[in-house]
Formats: structure tokens, C-alpha cells, sequence
């Protein structure tokens, strides 16, 4: 189940590209096509600054068990490392962890 489904999500910077804002909400719109050519319309992507940590963050707005999480990348041509350097945090403050 996609409990981020259509949740708060909010992003350190927003990229603007040919117009369009790729915001944090394109993330839990629940389209996961990663071949649309105008990319700004289901992707989010920060503004590259160098020695910058970017942030994206989701409220899932309750404590739930967790026992998969999936992130889908971008799916175009020359995108393929654009998550190399993904680290996930969890806020266990409001989560409860399960081990399958």
C-alpha cells in the first residue's frame, strides 16, 4: 500500500527547466511513468548545487509499520545515476520498524 499517496511533501529547492517546476507533490501523485517526455509533469528534482545536501521529505501524517520502501527514478535517457547518491532517512520518532 502507498500510504505517501497524494501526502504533504516538500523538497530543499525546486528545479524550473523550460518553463515547468518540478515539484516535491510530482513524487506522491501516484504516476510512476518515468518515460514522459516532458518530465517536469511526474518528477521532482531539486536544483544541482555542488557540496549541497538536498532534501525531499514526505508526512505520511501518522505511525505505520514499514516494511518496504520503493523509489522509482527517472526513466529517460541519461538518467540513469541520478539516484547513486540516494540516502533514506526515517523519522523513528513516528515510525514503527518491522523486520521481515
Amino acid at each position: 500500500m502507498n500510504f505517501a499517496l497524494h501526502k504533504s511533501a516538500n523538497q530543499s529547492t525546486t528545479l524550473t527547466y523550460n518553463g515547468f517546476n518540478w515539484t516535491a507533490d510530482k513524487a506522491v501523485d501516484g504516476n510512476r511513468d518515468g518515460s514522459v517526455p516532458d518530465m517536469s509533469r511526474t518528477c521532482s528534482a531539486t536544483i544541482q548545487i555542488f557540496n549541497v545536501n538536498h532534501t525531499w521529505e514526505v508526512d505520511i501524517g501518522f505511525p505505520i509499520i514499514v516494511q518496504t520502501i520503493t523509489v522509482y527514478g527517472r526513466t529517460d535517457a541519461g538518467t540513469v545515476n541520478n539516484l547513486v547518491q540516494l540516502i533514506l532517512f526515517l523519522n523513528i520518532n513516528s515510525l514503527i520498524l518491522q523486520d521481515t
